[in-house]
């Protein structure tokens, strides 16, 4: 008997059918009703893609399609005795760091866990759940973000979590504030027991002349297989300034659909570090559409090993003139690991005077890792400075061979060698704890 891909779908969408049912028959007239209806209807049009598809040529998820996941129940996953200090990657058990913290566990948000200071009237920070979706406040607040459905690569993704979202953070800052405080977001799949599913919608929406960063962390405890699918829109006003982290050291089961969707208005500024040191399968899909006299920067950084495969695709979208981006992908790949690297920068026919320079650059450390590059610009404009690149090679014979001179073993030299590639990267993390605790974990990977 043959497995079709309807039969596939069919058994992935198995555990949304009750939620289904529910958007389904309900006759909520709200915005964030509506989408969830809209996105329903796609879901049933879409199918799942497949190395066909160009925007997946490298990235077969056959894997994660052969396996059944559950949804956990919000009562079953509160109850949990979760203990986050006993968790690796949990930060805020560090004296030194000062933050507000939100906790979702299984997708649910877990007031428990969370530690969410007091803030000034102007600012807002609260889970989904714990927001009235069907509002016209709220409804006022959707207008803000961009589009996540039109012609998007991950277009089936984001329309299940568009319609089955369980939960997400909703951070919102009026005109002329500063969270001072950085947000960090933990999401924990507790896959002790059972294969998981988590499915978050987070928003961010920045007044002119405010600010405020956030951290997503991604945390498994347990060995099963479990998938996230995470949508996280940002919208930076006019002046507006927002530097969002996703660190996804988790653990080797965990797979993660991840997608961020970012609008800048005129002369803001907006800033994405992905980091990616473990996983069975990630992809990172990032979309920014810039206004005028806006900076936008895309970091990365993955440090892979074994059978993990993380795949990040990057857009920039410059829409009016004099705006400025700049993208710094980096990779290290040992043993059968495999990484994708698509980015794609367009400079519209209004976007005159444009800066955009990308680059990607890759060590292989094994004959077995595997690397698909494909950096990419489109320029409709005729007054830009635009620049794109990638490289891949080996470690540096010379300079490995120059440190040995000088007495230093040969493993510890690696490491150094590796460290310097690395810290580019790690030198755009503005969190000290942050940082320190990522050099930590680079040095830990890099000194085998």
């Amino acid at each position: 008997m043959t497995t079709t891909l309807d039969d596939i779908k069919s058994t992935f969408l198995a555990p949304f059918e009750e939620l289904a049912e529910k958007v389904s028959e309900s006759n909520e007239t709200d915005k964030f009703s509506v989408t969830k209806k809209s996105a329903l209807e796609a879901i049933e049009n879409n199918a799942f893609p497949t190395t066909r598809n160009e925007e997946w040529k490298f990235t077969d998820i056959k894997s994660i399609l052969s396996n059944k996941f559950e949804l956990q129940s919000e009562n079953s996953s509160l109850n949990s005795d979760l203990d986050l200090n006993e968790l690796n990657y949990y930060l805020n058990g560090n004296k030194d760091l000062d933050s507000h913290v939100l906790v979702f566990i299984n997708g649910h948000f877990s007031e428990k866990h969370s530690n969410i200071k007091e803030t000034k009237d102007k600012i807002s920070i609260k889970s989904l759940s714990n927001t009235e979706t069907s509002s016209s406040a709220f409804e006022k607040f959707l207008d803000k973000f961009p589009s996540t459905s039109d012609k998007d690569s991950v277009s089936i993704f984001s329309d299940i979590n568009a319609a089955f979202a369980t939960d997400g953070y909703v951070i919102e800052i009026a005109n002329n504030q500063e969270l001072e405080l950085p947000v960090f977001v933990y999401f924990v799949n507790d896959a002790s027991q059972k294969n998981t599913l988590s499915q978050v919608r987070n928003y961010i929406s920045v007044g002119e002349n405010s600010r405020c960063t956030v951290v997503e962390n991604y945390i498994t405890k347990g060995e099963n297989p479990n998938l996230t699918n995470v949508l996280t829109s940002v919208n930076v006003e006019k002046y507006g300034n927002v530097k969002h982290y996703k660190i996804q050291a988790d653990a080797k089961s965990q797979f993660q659909i991840g997608s961020t969707h970012a609008k800048q208005a005129d002369n803001s500024s907006f800033t994405n570090t992905t980091i990616s040191l473990a996983g069975k399968l990630i992809r990172n899909d990032l979309r920014i559409v810039s206004g005028e006299h806006c900076e936008s920067f895309m970091n990365g950084l993955y440090l892979l090993n074994e059978k993990t495969h993380v795949d990040n695709h990057t857009v920039i979208d410059h829409t009016r003139p004099n705006s400025y981006s700049n993208e710094t992908y980096k990779g290290v790949l040992d043993g059968k690991s495999r990484a994708v690297f698509n980015g794609k920068i367009f400079v519209r026919q209004a976007a005159q005077k444009t800066n955009a320079f990308q680059s990607n650059k890759n060590v292989l450390l094994s004959d077995d890792a595997i690397l698909n590059t494909k950096p990419q610009l489109e320029i409709w404009a005729d007054d830009v400075k635009c620049s794109h690149g990638a490289t891949t090679g080996k470690l540096d014979q010379e300079a490995l061979f120059y440190l040995q001179a000088r007495g230093i073993p040969k493993q510890k030299a690696k490491s150094l060698l590796l460290q310097a590639f690395a810290e580019e990267v790690l030198d755009s993390i503005e969190i000290d704890v942050l940082k320190e605790f990522l050099t930590n974990e680079i040095e830990n990977r890099l000194s085998v």
